[in-house]
């Protein structure tokens, strides 16, 4: 970890570490130029450079990172230039939650409250509020809501037998879900009611049937 944050010293001061120049600025420039669209980001438009992603629209900064998993073990380093802030985080895992650490730090130290941008995070609250066993009237139906691997699910019984379906986020606030079907499906509205009173949620709604929360 002490390395990573030399290394991250020297970057940001464009190839110099304790006075020292290691390589040019011009090469570090090189480095962080873009070069293809890259599948790999939290912004809108992530470009591809010699060994990182760069994003100019990382909530008014430019963000520089690199992330990678061996299957055992996961890391995450990432700096903002223009603040001068660097975060390296590594993990004895492969829960791949490095980056999300990473993005919230930086954020923090942006003063930005991580919370309210970082759409994995709502989900990660938005998953206890609604994983859990659910029963319809006369104890008839259940379904259950589940959370792995960054995916809500859900296994519904019903009229028309059981099955297990990712769920898609429609609505944050009013909790809203569609079912992930290949074949169009008209009945994929999914929706959890909190109690107005304790603003937990107490049962979800789907097709013509309720399920009360156990």
């Amino acid at each position: 970890m002490h390395e990573m944050l030399k290394y991250a010293d020297f970057l940001l001061n464009e190839g110099v570490y304790k006075g020292n120049s290691i390589i040019s600025s011009d090469s570090i420039k090189v480095l962080w130029s873009p070069q293809i669209n890259s599948p790999y980001g939290y912004g809108k438009d992530p470009k591809y450079c010699l060994g990182w992603v760069r994003e100019e629209d990382f909530h008014g900064y430019t963000l520089i990172h690199h992330s990678g998993g061996l299957g055992v073990s996961t890391s995450f380093f990432g700096l903002i230039p223009e603040l001068d802030l660097a975060v390296t985080v590594s993990e004895n895992d492969d829960a791949g939650i490095c980056g999300l650490i990473g993005i919230s730090a930086l954020l923090l130290m942006a003063g930005k409250d991580p919370k309210g941008i970082i759409e994995r995070i709502k989900l990660f609250d938005i998953s206890e509020e609604i994983v859990g066993i659910y029963q319809s009237s006369l104890g008839l139906y259940k379904l259950e809501t589940t959370f792995k691997n960054w995916s809500i699910q859900i296994k519904v019984e019903s009229d028309d037998g059981t099955f297990t379906l990712p769920l898609i986020i429609k609505d944050y606030d009013n909790l809203i879900f569609e079912m992930f079907t290949t074949i169009p499906y008209t009945l994929q509205k999914v929706q959890f009611h909190r109690n107005a009173q304790t603003g937990k949620v107490e049962f979800v709604t789907y097709d013509r049937y309720l399920y009360h929360k156990k």
